[in-house]
C-alpha cells in the first residue's frame, strides 16, 4: 500500500554506544559494523534464509521506540524486533509497526520499551543473505512527508 511518511528520529543515535553481536558473521563483515555510524560498512550474516538475527547491547536497561535499520542490499521482506533483560529470554516489542521506504531504509516504531538488549529477527529473506549498513536507536522520533510501501 502506498502512502506518505518521512521518519525524522530526534534525539541521539544510541546504538553508538552499545555493542552488536550476530547469529553468524560473513568475512569482516562483522556485527559492529552494523553500528558504527558508517554508510560504507555493513554487518552480512554468512548463512542465506530466514531466521538470521543482529543483537545490540546497549550496556544497561535503555529506553527505546523508534529504529531506523538501513539494508546493504534490498534482500529483507520482513523482520521483528524482539527485547530482552539477559539476552535468553526474549519478547517481542509491543505494538510494532515497520515500513520500508525507498532506499532500503526500514523504519519501525513500537511502544517505548525499556531493556538491555533489542534484537532484531530477520523473518522473510528470500534469496542472498541478510545484511544491515546502519542500525540506529532512538528514544522517540516524529514522521513527516515521503513515499514509504507497508511490508507487514
Amino acid at each position: 500500500a502506498e502512502s506518505t511518511v518521512t521518519p525524522s528520529a530526534t534525539g541521539t543515535n544510541l546504538s553508538l554506544a552499545a555493542t552488536a553481536a550476530a547469529s553468524s558473521t560473513n568475512g569482516a563483515n562483522v556485527a559492529s559494523r552494523a553500528r558504527d555510524g558508517s554508510n560504507s560498512t555493513y554487518w552480512e550474516a554468512n548463512n542465506t534464509g530466514n531466521n538470521e538475527w543482529l543483537r545490540l547491547d546497549f550496556g544497561s536497561p535503555t529506553a527505546l521506540s523508534f529504529l531506523l535499520i538501513r539494508e546493504e542490499n534490498n534482500r529483507i521482506n520482513a523482520m521483528t524486533i524482539d527485547y530482552s533483560s539477559d539476552d535468553s529470554n526474549w519478547t517481542t516489542v509491543p505494538n510494532q509497526t515497520a515500513v520500508e521506504s525507498p532506499g532500503r531504509h526500514w523504519q519501525i516504531a513500537f511502544t517505548t520499551t525499556t531493556a538491555r538488549y533489542f534484537r532484531a529477527r530477520f523473518t522473510s529473506v528470500p534469496s542472498g543473505r541478510p545484511n544491515i549498513e546502519e542500525w540506529e536507536s532512538y528514544a522517540a522520533s516524529t514522521l513527516g512527508s515521503g513515499p514509504y510501501t507497508t511490508q507487514w
